[in-house]
């Protein structure tokens, strides 16, 4: 399911709800995640963004790089600047 929300020049940013199951647990976790990798893999392809002001997240951090374009050395660049010992939200951004 999904419905649009957040109009913009660029289009409206569209949010989904997956339901799914599995046998056990680990099944529809892998399920889950399959889900999104392929969803997020067609949405890179299609240029599309992968959020608006929520931010990007853990799910959806491997395509961050990706979605920032050249501006990932200058945010690399800009935490080590500020965090030179990696103390404020260590594995976040990337880095």
């Amino acid at each position: 399911m999904a419905h649009f929300s957040h109009a913009y020049a660029q289009g409206c940013s569209i949010y989904f709800s997956v339901a799914s199951t599995g046998r056990t647990l680990g099944d529809r976790l892998k399920r889950y995640d399959d889900l999104w990798n392929d969803a997020l893999e067609a949405c890179m392809k299609a240029d599309g963004a992968l959020s608006h002001h929520h931010g990007i997240g853990m799910l959806k951090a491997k395509w961050m790089e990706t979605e920032l374009g050249g501006a990932s050395p200058l945010l690399k660049g800009l935490k080590r600047a500020i965090d030179p010992k990696g103390i404020m939200n260590p594995g976040k951004l990337g880095i």
